[in-house]
């Protein structure tokens, strides 16, 4: 429905959820709405029989729906068409029932036993695999397709991968000096978190003002941006990045990478904490603000961060109750936080021991407990984790850079000077990925970089402008003198050549309590709970982090670790008192994402 020359109404398109009718707009993520239709889960556990949520709703989430007659496919990446059709395995069946049953028969590592290792052995764990996980198995065509996509080869002086508050200062920067960039973002838009947090200002302007001055410098200093495109990943002879829109692979040959992939928050540890309407603080955001839907009337929201309070006062200008738990003291949150959060009828609940959850087709019921004793329980329709925000450093670990382990900055953290120089004299760090920082802060330095990656590009002297960014930087993190300490160590950890890892007493932000009998998750994908990993110690010794991954699987779902690794290191950490450097990360490799063999076809060797 038109009306003076715009849409009225948006375009309805009718879609098949295993086999049921519903009318949705076209063009939107079906993430979106499945959320609009009640639909909170997209498959099931094999061994626990239950529903699992935490829906990510961004590129790099592990959900998956099964389009009929195609392949899986990411619901948020997925756009809604006119006779869509999906299946989603979330209910029970009499064979997840039977597993269920039998499930101390599939403890983590069962796979190990050297039965199972066996000629015979083998076979059987092959047909239980292909006959009872719920694991989609795609249509086989005789015949391939007439033609592949074909690869899109570019060559550029700068690439910026994220385009985000940090890729796009820093590219403008450069477009500015007169190089030539290039900046792939992952998302259909740009700003990263800027996007849906409310009220934002970096130096007294609106972010969205801020961002659209930064794209238009860009772009008149003949800088491109390639939006829907993830970066895959570096092989030796080449940079391949994958255009989501058109499922074409982008070769790419740059003099300079400017890894500017920013931050993501991770789930909380606690007790039912896979089950449907389980979500992080991004996913609420972007529900609430890009989409106008609220996750229900009333929510727990797990942590007194700057992630978790955006959170809360948005839900609460939408008459949402909420209410805000943490481990941690009042004394320890900023004020100004405190004081519009009680001006809200926002309560903060501090101090906390661990939560438990119980839910039927969804989260329903929490308690709160501190010193053993209940001091809040009730319904409840979502609940946020917004507990820690990690640097989003896979493509830094593809290229071999080394980390440091600093809690102040967000946990793994690429080593790099505060400028952005890495150990590879081609390769620059900007923005969250170098460490949880102030918005002002990362903008300021993001300046730096571009400068730093001028120089490295032209031969030529830094500008004059180089010293008034990092002057700027150092001015606002003085307002924090811990950050600020944990800034200038790793600066000073790259310049001296060594690694460190600061903990100073950190008392990881999971909710979990050892030896509870309720599941505590850390690892949904593949089942592993803390239970397990407390187990696989005792009995086996192991903690190195490549151990555990081999033995118990954790990591090597759909999500390939980017919602388990902190916490599985957070833990094995209290366990074992093992340095969180020893414990180790996985081994990243190329693609990021899942490719499909039809786009890489399409390239000549």
């Amino acid at each position: 429905l038109w009306f003076g020359g715009g849409p009225l109404l948006p375009h309805l398109a009718r879609i098949y959820i295993n086999g049921r009718e519903y009318n949705s707009e076209a063009g939107s993520p079906l993430a979106i709405a499945l959320y609009r239709h009640g639909i909170y889960s997209l498959n099931r556990s094999f061994k626990f029989n239950r529903a699992r949520g935490l829906m990510v709703f961004d590129w790099w989430g592990p959900e998956r729906v099964y389009v009929e007659s195609g392949f899986e496919e990411n619901p948020y990446l997925l756009r809604i068409y006119d006779g869509l059709r999906i299946k989603i395995y979330s209910k029970p069946t009499l064979k997840s029932k039977l597993i269920h049953l039998f499930r101390s028969l599939f403890k983590v590592g069962f796979y190990n036993n050297w039965f199972f290792r066996s000629g015979i052995g083998s076979k059987l764990l092959i047909k239980y695999l292909y006959d009872y996980l719920p694991y989609y198995k795609p249509s086989f065509e005789e015949r391939p397709p007439a033609q592949y996509p074909n690869p899109i080869k570019i060559k550029i002086d700068a690439l910026i991968i994220g385009g985000g508050l940090a890729g796009l200062t820093t590219a403008s920067t450069l477009s500015r000096l007169g190089v030539k960039v290039l900046v792939i973002e992952a998302r259909d838009f740009l700003g990263g978190h800027l996007k849906y947090i409310e009220e934002c200002r970096i130096n007294d302007t609106e972010s969205s003002k801020l961002i659209s001055e930064l794209v238009r410098s860009i772009r008149d200093g003949g800088g491109e941006i390639l939006y829907n495109t993830v970066f895959e990943g570096f092989l030796d002879d080449a940079c391949i990045a994958f255009k989501l829109n058109t499922r074409q692979l982008v070769i790419l040959e740059p003099k300079a990478v400017i890894l500017a992939t920013g931050s993501r928050d991770v789930p909380s540890v606690y007790a039912n904490n896979d089950m449907p309407c389980t979500m992080l603080a991004s996913s609420v955001l972007k529900l609430i603000n890009l989409y106008n839907l609220t996750p229900g009337r009333r929510g727990a929201i797990i942590g007194f961060t700057r992630l978790g309070f955006e959170t809360a006062f948005s839900l609460r200008r939408r008459g949402v109750e909420v209410f805000i738990i943490d481990k941690r003291g009042l004394d320890q949150v900023d004020s100004r936080y405190i004081d519009i959060a009680r001006d809200m009828n926002i309560e903060l609940i501090d101090s906390v021991d661990y939560i438990t959850c119980k839910y039927g087709e969804k989260v329903n019921w929490i308690e709160v407990y501190r010193d053993g004793s209940i001091v809040k329980k009730g319904r409840i329709d979502f609940i946020v984790s917004a507990a820690y925000e990690i640097p989003f450093i896979e493509l830094a670990n593809q290229l071999g850079l080394s980390n440091i382990f600093d809690y102040r900055l967000g946990g793994f953290t690429p080593l790099h000077s505060i400028d952005g120089v890495t150990e590879l004299e081609n390769v620059f760090i900007s923005g969250s990925i170098g460490g949880i920082l102030p918005d002002e802060v990362i903008y300021q330095l993001s300046k730096a970089v571009g400068y730093r990656a001028y120089e490295y590009l032209t031969n030529k002297s830094l500008p004059e402008d180089y010293d008034e960014s990092i002057k700027n930087a150092l001015s606002i993190l003085s307002r924090d003198s811990d950050l600020k300490n944990a800034v200038d160590k790793l600066d000073r950890a790259f310049k001296d050549g060594f690694k460190y890892s600061y903990l100073n007493g950190f008392n990881y932000p999971t909710l979990y309590i050892d030896g509870f009998k309720i599941d505590q998750f850390i690892c949904p994908c593949m089942d592993v709970t803390v239970s397990d990993l407390i187990d696989v110690y005792n009995r086996y010794g192991m903690w190195r982090m490549e151990h555990i991954k081999r033995y118990t699987g954790l990591g090597t779902g759909k999500c390939q670790g980017r919602l388990c690794l902190f916490n599985a290191v957070c833990i094995l950490n209290k366990i074992t008192g093992r340095d969180p450097l020893d414990i180790g990360l996985f081994r990243s490799r190329f693609p990021l994402i899942p490719l499909d063999l039809n786009s890489a076809a399409g390239v000549s060797i």
